[in-house]
């Protein structure tokens, strides 16, 4: 069996029973695949797909495993405490325990298909890996023995799976309705997060997407792995603790905390070209995931395939379209926070686009020349409004100094044409480059 293959075997068993379905497929995977990555001394734990049964194993004890039939039917996975309560999942002691006053405990239900339940339950699978510890710090026995795994057809886990190798960067999720996620990345260029997970797989230099969860769930920042987790006491930048905002995550004290230093603009609206949670769902490189599929938690890992499609997405080079006197503002300041921002009129981008409707009775990209009756005749003018957004000329992070911006100094550009033209640090350049591209074609 090879880092492969092992999936497709995984595929191959749920495909032999008359229910399976390529949606439990994929969750089968996910569950193993969480497993593998939470399982501490992979090295000593195997791995094999047989008629009646799936398993990760130490010697002769599961860590976890699905069965197909008999009295033992359903999915089991090893704790060392009871977890939450969810819904179809029960908890029971391991009658082998070494320790009977601080037993292990059995994760169980009964149908295979509970496994997407606890696929984003944290602190079942922190569990998980204190009772893989345990399991490992225990003597060893006769099921332990190389020729015996082999016998019984399994592979050793390091020959199949090695998170370092399978991970390309993280995504960190925050929920709104906890702390004000937006305020906090708007506020601070480097920031914290709790590294609950992954603690030994996280680089310097890895690749971070923050996803904003709720209502208006998306990808609304990206940054890089500037400082390993460590303890709350031993940050490099405590002020970034943002001890004023109150916040409960970083307050946690009995929490690693990874330090980000955020890269390029924040981008908290469909409007600033957040890549939405909703479009990762349809998309082939997410909508099988954990973070789909589960949604729960704070750190998930990203493949390097899925680095590269968020880069991609992130940039804009593959995006499906969305969404009398000079009227003016002053833009550009730079506000003091605790980091510097600088300061935008948001109502100038409104003003931009009644200026232009007013003008010629329809919204038209000022790049490509498609109006909102060529991209999509049958929206609404009030859905075509979302299509069109609104960039700055020169742009405000080459300001050394406080403007007074008016709408002449706003380009209305469709979707694609705006995620363009940023798509890499040379905004105005590309701008300029596109406008004479496509004067010259003319």
């Amino acid at each position: 069996m090879t880092s492969n293959s092992w999936q497709q075997a995984v595929r191959g068993w749920i495909a032999s029973r008359r229910s399976g379905s390529n949606e439990f497929s994929e969750d089968a995977i996910s569950f193993f695949e969480t497993a593998f990555e939470n399982t501490l001394c992979p090295d000593r734990a195997w791995f094999g797909v047989h008629k009646n049964h799936i398993s990760l194993v130490v010697g002769r004890i599961f860590l976890a495993a699905l069965i197909r039939s008999g009295k033992n039917k359903g999915f089991w996975l090893l704790a060392d405490r009871k977890g939450p309560s969810l819904k179809g999942i029960s908890y029971h002691p391991v009658r082998s325990s070494r320790d009977p006053k601080d037993p292990l405990i059995w994760v169980h239900s009964s149908s295979l298909e509970s496994t997407r339940v606890v696929l984003g339950v944290e602190s079942i699978w922190k569990s998980f890996a204190r009772a893989s510890q345990k399991v490992f710090s225990a003597s060893t026995h006769s099921g332990d023995r190389d020729s015996y795994q082999r016998e019984k057809g399994k592979t050793r886990l390091v020959d199949i799976f090695s998170a370092k190798r399978l991970i390309g960067g993280f995504l960190l999720q925050g929920n709104p309705s906890r702390f004000d996620m937006d305020r906090y990345l708007d506020q601070y260029e480097y920031v914290y997060w709790n590294a609950n997970r992954y603690v030994e797989e996280m680089q310097i230099g890895d690749t971070v997407f923050f996803l904003r969860s709720g209502k208006d769930a998306g990808v609304i920042a990206m940054g890089v792995i500037a400082e390993l987790p460590c303890k709350p006491s031993d940050v490099q930048h405590p002020e970034s603790l943002a001890k004023k905002m109150k916040i409960k995550m970083l307050r946690d004290s009995a929490t690693m905390k990874v330090g980000v230093q955020l890269v390029g603009e924040r981008r908290f609206t469909l409007e600033d070209l957040m890549v939405p949670r909703s479009y990762l769902a349809t998309d082939p490189q997410f909508c099988s995931s954990p973070i789909i599929k589960a949604g729960q938690g704070t750190v998930f890992t990203l493949d390097p395939g899925q680095v590269s499609r968020l880069k991609d997405l992130w940039s804009g080079a593959v995006f499906p379209e969305f969404g009398g006197s000079k009227k003016g503002a002053n833009e550009g300041a730079i506000l003091l926070r605790t980091h510097r921002i600088r300061d935008r009129k948001p109502q100038l981008r409104e003003d931009k686009k009644l200026e232009v409707l007013q003008a010629q009775g329809v919204l038209i990209c000022e790049v490509c020349h498609r109006s909102s009756q060529d991209l999509y005749p049958l929206l609404s003018d009030e859905e075509s409004t979302r299509i069109f957004e609104v960039h700055h000329k020169v742009p405000l992070s080459e300001l050394k100094e406080t403007v007074h911006t008016t709408t002449d100094d706003l380009a209305l550009l469709c979707a694609n044409c705006h995620r363009i033209v940023h798509r890499d640090k040379h905004v105005q350049e590309n701008y300029e480059k596109l406008i004479l591209d496509l004067i010259s074609r003319s």
